[in-house]
């Protein structure tokens, strides 16, 4: 089935209905470099590959409670990024975002990443704060529910990567969740 959108200015969303459950791929095409935010979020989708580097023009990314993700998410080629919202997937392992990137606010919870990973998005979030400083929010709880009394973090960090989220809160006043230590 081939659909065909002309987007605008302003939010669109786009829906297809499937009539039976079995493996499909999703292509979209065209000028794709407008889009600048994708978002997925259900419960029933099974996602075993997501590319993302045709479009360029991402700025957000959000993708909640899917039944299956991919291992790995690459953003390395989405540079404009400043908002990512990876949450509640089962099997992703592995988020790539690029060197050069404007995240001011990430959100990686109840994911199964790995410390490596979660590490090298911490090293890059904080790389690119310190050259161009701007505050934001980084969450890593291993709980989507911000009520949750766990100070539990997915990966979990190193303490090198640690000491970059205290010197992200302490001297660039972004937020962090959760706040594993109060100094």
């Amino acid at each position: 089935t081939i659909e065909k959108f002309t987007l605008g200015t302003s939010l669109m969303a786009l829906t297809h209905q499937y009539k039976q459950e079995k493996k499909f791929s999703i292509k979209i095409s065209g000028d794709i470099k407008n889009i600048d935010a994708y978002d997925i979020s259900s419960q029933e989708i099974k996602l075993h590959n997501l590319h993302l580097a045709g479009l360029s023009g991402l700025k957000r990314l959000n993708i909640f409670f899917t039944r299956t993700a991919p291992e790995v998410i690459d953003l390395s080629q989405n540079r404009l990024i400043e908002d990512l919202d990876l949450i509640d997937l089962q099997n992703l392992k592995t988020v790539i975002i690029p060197t050069t990137n404007n995240i001011n606010s990430i959100r990686l919870y109840g994911t199964e990443l790995t410390t490596q990973s979660v590490d090298q998005v911490i090293d890059r979030v904080y790389r690119s704060v310190v050259q161009r400083p701007r505050s934001g929010w980084f969450g890593l709880a291993l709980s989507w529910a911000q009520d949750s009394a766990s100070d539990d973090m997915v990966g979990p960090p190193s303490n090198y990567s640690l000491n970059k989220l205290r010197k992200l809160r302490n001297s660039y006043g972004w937020e962090l969740y959760p706040d594993f230590d109060n100094n």
